[in-house]
Protein backbone atom coordinates (compact mmCIF):
# COMPACT_ATOMS: atom_id res chain seq x y z
CA UNK A 1 0.00 0.00 0.00
CA UNK A 2 1.99 2.92 -0.95
CA UNK A 3 1.89 6.30 1.20
CA UNK A 4 -1.24 8.08 -0.68
CA UNK A 5 -3.63 4.49 -0.53
CA UNK A 6 -2.67 4.70 3.29
CA UNK A 7 -3.94 8.04 3.93
CA UNK A 8 -7.27 7.34 1.71
CA UNK A 9 -8.02 4.38 3.58
CA UNK A 10 -7.01 6.41 7.33
CA UNK A 11 -9.67 8.64 5.57
CA UNK A 12 -12.30 5.98 4.98
CA UNK A 13 -11.79 4.47 8.57
CA UNK A 14 -12.30 8.01 10.02
CA UNK A 15 -15.82 7.90 8.29
CA UNK A 16 -16.38 4.16 8.92
CA UNK A 17 -14.65 3.04 11.88
CA UNK A 18 -16.29 -0.44 11.61
CA UNK A 19 -15.79 -1.39 8.34
CA UNK A 20 -13.35 -2.98 5.87
CA UNK A 21 -11.04 0.09 7.00
CA UNK A 22 -10.32 -1.19 9.76
CA UNK A 23 -9.40 -4.73 8.25
CA UNK A 24 -6.65 -3.07 5.87
CA UNK A 25 -5.19 -1.45 8.30
CA UNK A 26 -4.86 -4.01 10.93
CA UNK A 27 -3.33 -6.00 7.71
CA UNK A 28 -0.82 -3.22 6.90
CA UNK A 29 0.10 -2.86 10.25
CA UNK A 30 0.66 -6.28 11.68
CA UNK A 31 4.13 -6.79 10.89
CA UNK A 32 4.68 -4.44 13.41
CA UNK A 33 2.24 -5.46 16.25
CA UNK A 34 3.93 -9.39 15.42
CA UNK A 35 7.41 -7.82 15.66
CA UNK A 36 7.07 -6.05 19.13
CA UNK A 37 5.51 -9.34 20.16
CA UNK A 38 8.32 -11.66 19.01
CA UNK A 39 11.05 -8.93 20.45
CA UNK A 40 9.42 -9.17 24.05
CA UNK A 41 9.05 -13.11 23.74
CA UNK A 42 12.91 -13.02 23.41
CA UNK A 43 12.68 -11.30 26.88
CA UNK A 44 10.37 -13.17 28.80
CA UNK A 45 10.18 -15.62 31.23
CA UNK A 46 10.82 -19.31 29.49
CA UNK A 47 6.98 -20.17 30.08
CA UNK A 48 5.31 -17.25 28.68
CA UNK A 49 3.17 -18.49 25.84
CA UNK A 50 3.98 -16.79 22.05
CA UNK A 51 0.20 -16.69 21.60
CA UNK A 52 -0.65 -14.91 24.57
CA UNK A 53 1.61 -12.18 23.54
CA UNK A 54 0.58 -11.91 20.01
CA UNK A 55 -2.67 -11.33 20.66
CA UNK A 56 -1.48 -8.63 23.32
CA UNK A 57 0.05 -7.35 20.43
CA UNK A 58 -2.51 -7.42 18.36
CA UNK A 59 -5.35 -5.63 20.93
CA UNK A 60 -2.66 -3.32 21.66
CA UNK A 61 -2.87 -2.74 17.86
CA UNK A 62 -6.81 -2.22 17.33
CA UNK A 63 -6.66 -0.06 20.53
CA UNK A 64 -3.72 2.24 18.78
CA UNK A 65 -6.09 2.47 15.58
CA UNK A 66 -8.79 3.40 17.22
CA UNK A 67 -7.41 6.15 19.48
CA UNK A 68 -5.12 7.65 16.81
CA UNK A 69 -6.01 11.37 15.37
CA UNK A 70 -3.81 11.22 11.93
CA UNK A 71 -3.81 15.21 12.34
CA UNK A 72 -2.02 15.68 15.19
CA UNK A 73 0.91 15.03 13.01
CA UNK A 74 2.41 11.78 14.85
CA UNK A 75 3.58 8.90 13.37
CA UNK A 76 1.42 6.24 13.46
CA UNK A 77 3.80 3.39 13.91
CA UNK A 78 5.14 5.28 17.04
CA UNK A 79 2.17 5.88 18.40
CA UNK A 80 1.43 2.32 18.10
CA UNK A 81 4.33 1.44 19.57
CA UNK A 82 3.63 2.55 22.67
CA UNK A 83 0.73 1.48 22.57
CA UNK A 84 1.18 -2.61 21.64
CA UNK A 85 4.50 -2.33 23.69
CA UNK A 86 2.46 -1.19 26.51
CA UNK A 87 -0.58 -3.88 26.10
CA UNK A 88 2.43 -6.81 25.81
CA UNK A 89 3.71 -5.55 29.41
CA UNK A 90 0.08 -5.23 31.21
CA UNK A 91 -0.21 -9.12 29.99
CA UNK A 92 3.27 -9.85 31.21
CA UNK A 93 2.53 -8.29 34.49
CA UNK A 94 -0.54 -9.87 35.47
CA UNK A 95 1.88 -12.75 36.97
CA UNK A 96 3.73 -9.96 39.22
CA UNK A 97 4.60 -10.32 42.56
CA UNK A 98 3.30 -6.72 43.74
CA UNK A 99 0.81 -6.41 46.35
CA UNK A 100 -2.57 -4.94 44.99
CA UNK A 101 -1.87 -1.35 46.47
CA UNK A 102 1.17 -1.38 45.09
CA UNK A 103 -0.12 -2.62 41.87
CA UNK A 104 -3.00 0.01 42.06
CA UNK A 105 -0.03 2.98 42.66
CA UNK A 106 1.77 1.76 39.68
CA UNK A 107 -0.98 1.19 37.06
CA UNK A 108 -1.81 4.79 38.12
CA UNK A 109 1.34 6.38 37.09
CA UNK A 110 0.71 3.98 33.63
CA UNK A 111 -2.51 5.20 33.10
CA UNK A 112 -1.39 9.11 33.61
CA UNK A 113 1.54 8.59 31.20
CA UNK A 114 -0.91 7.17 28.91
CA UNK A 115 -3.36 9.66 29.20
CA UNK A 116 -0.17 12.78 29.08
CA UNK A 117 1.08 10.99 25.51
CA UNK A 118 -2.64 11.14 24.48
CA UNK A 119 -3.82 14.59 25.22
CA UNK A 120 -0.33 16.32 24.80
CA UNK A 121 1.87 14.53 22.57
CA UNK A 122 4.46 13.92 24.43
CA UNK A 123 5.76 12.01 27.92
CA UNK A 124 4.56 13.74 30.92
CA UNK A 125 6.96 15.85 33.67
CA UNK A 126 8.01 14.18 37.23
CA UNK A 127 5.96 17.24 38.37
CA UNK A 128 2.89 16.47 35.95
CA UNK A 129 2.73 12.96 37.07
CA UNK A 130 3.02 13.27 40.55
CA UNK A 131 0.22 16.75 40.14
CA UNK A 132 -2.44 13.89 38.93
CA UNK A 133 -1.67 10.80 40.71
CA UNK A 134 -1.80 12.80 43.71
CA UNK A 135 1.95 11.41 44.48
CA UNK A 136 5.37 13.45 45.84
CA UNK A 137 7.41 13.16 42.98
CA UNK A 138 9.96 11.16 44.56
CA UNK A 139 7.44 9.00 45.14
CA UNK A 140 6.59 9.01 41.03
CA UNK A 141 10.44 8.74 40.31
CA UNK A 142 10.25 5.10 42.58
CA UNK A 143 6.88 4.15 40.95
CA UNK A 144 8.47 4.27 37.71
CA UNK A 145 11.40 2.54 38.74
CA UNK A 146 9.45 -0.26 40.40
CA UNK A 147 7.13 -0.27 36.86
CA UNK A 148 10.62 -0.76 35.32
CA UNK A 149 12.03 -3.81 37.42
CA UNK A 150 8.62 -5.46 37.55
CA UNK A 151 9.46 -8.06 34.66
CA UNK A 152 13.15 -7.79 34.88
CA UNK A 153 13.38 -9.84 31.40
CA UNK A 154 11.62 -6.88 29.67
CA UNK A 155 14.19 -4.48 30.75
CA UNK A 156 15.26 -3.55 27.35
CA UNK A 157 11.80 -2.86 25.93
CA UNK A 158 10.41 -1.46 29.28
CA UNK A 159 12.90 1.17 29.70
CA UNK A 160 12.76 2.79 26.23
CA UNK A 161 8.83 2.86 26.54
CA UNK A 162 9.31 4.40 29.93
CA UNK A 163 11.90 7.17 29.69
CA UNK A 164 12.86 7.68 26.49
CA UNK A 165 11.47 10.90 24.32
CA UNK A 166 9.81 10.38 20.70
CA UNK A 167 12.25 11.37 18.40
CA UNK A 168 14.71 8.58 20.43
CA UNK A 169 11.94 5.69 20.33
CA UNK A 170 11.77 5.64 16.64
CA UNK A 171 15.04 5.92 15.72
CA UNK A 172 15.65 2.89 18.69
CA UNK A 173 12.67 0.69 16.68
CA UNK A 174 14.23 1.99 13.04
CA UNK A 175 17.96 0.03 14.61
CA UNK A 176 16.34 -2.60 15.87
CA UNK A 177 14.45 -3.25 12.57
CA UNK A 178 17.39 -2.52 10.23
CA UNK A 179 19.49 -5.46 12.88
CA UNK A 180 16.79 -7.95 12.38
CA UNK A 181 16.46 -7.17 8.65
CA UNK A 182 21.18 -7.36 8.41
CA UNK A 183 20.71 -10.54 9.72
CA UNK A 184 18.38 -12.17 7.49
CA UNK A 185 20.28 -9.93 4.11
CA UNK A 186 21.86 -13.09 2.61
CA UNK A 187 19.00 -14.97 2.59
CA UNK A 188 16.85 -12.26 0.35
CA UNK A 189 17.25 -11.44 -3.51
CA UNK A 190 18.81 -8.84 -5.00
CA UNK A 191 16.02 -7.02 -5.24
CA UNK A 192 14.98 -7.12 -1.65
CA UNK A 193 18.70 -6.38 -0.50
CA UNK A 194 18.19 -3.34 -2.39
CA UNK A 195 15.42 -2.29 -1.04
CA UNK A 196 16.85 -2.89 2.29
CA UNK A 197 19.59 -0.74 1.79
CA UNK A 198 17.48 2.72 0.45
CA UNK A 199 14.52 2.58 2.50
CA UNK A 200 15.53 1.14 5.86
CA UNK A 201 19.65 2.62 5.73
CA UNK A 202 19.54 5.35 2.82
CA UNK A 203 15.53 6.55 4.56
CA UNK A 204 13.82 6.94 1.09
CA UNK A 205 10.28 7.07 0.86
CA UNK A 206 8.43 4.15 -0.25
CA UNK A 207 7.83 6.27 -3.99
CA UNK A 208 11.89 7.08 -4.50
CA UNK A 209 12.64 3.38 -3.52
CA UNK A 210 10.13 1.79 -6.20
CA UNK A 211 10.86 4.08 -9.05
CA UNK A 212 14.87 2.61 -8.76
CA UNK A 213 13.62 -0.97 -8.25
CA UNK A 214 11.06 0.09 -11.79
CA UNK A 215 7.79 -1.11 -9.80
CA UNK A 216 5.14 1.25 -8.83
CA UNK A 217 4.54 2.09 -5.03
CA UNK A 218 2.17 -0.20 -3.87
CA UNK A 219 4.25 -3.32 -5.08
CA UNK A 220 7.32 -1.41 -3.05
CA UNK A 221 4.95 -1.27 -0.35
CA UNK A 222 4.09 -5.23 -0.73
CA UNK A 223 7.84 -6.50 -1.36
CA UNK A 224 8.81 -4.30 1.88
CA UNK A 225 5.95 -6.18 3.97
CA UNK A 226 7.19 -9.71 2.57
CA UNK A 227 10.75 -8.83 3.76
CA UNK A 228 9.23 -7.58 7.27
CA UNK A 229 7.69 -11.04 7.13
CA UNK A 230 10.63 -12.74 6.30
CA UNK A 231 12.25 -11.31 9.45
CA UNK A 232 9.90 -12.60 11.61
CA UNK A 233 9.46 -16.03 10.27
CA UNK A 234 13.02 -16.92 10.54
Amino acid sequence: MSDDELTQVWDWYQADPNGEALELLVAHYEPLARYLARRALAKAPAHQDREDLLSYAHHGLLDAIRRFEPGRGIKFETYASRRITGEIIDGLRKQDPLSRPMRKRVSAVRDAQRRSWDQLGRDATLEELAAEVGESVLEVRGLLVQQQTLNKELDETTTGTLLANQSEEVEREEDEIIVGLSQILPQLSERDRVLVLLYYCEKQSLRDTGKQLGVSDSRCAQIRREVLQAMLNR
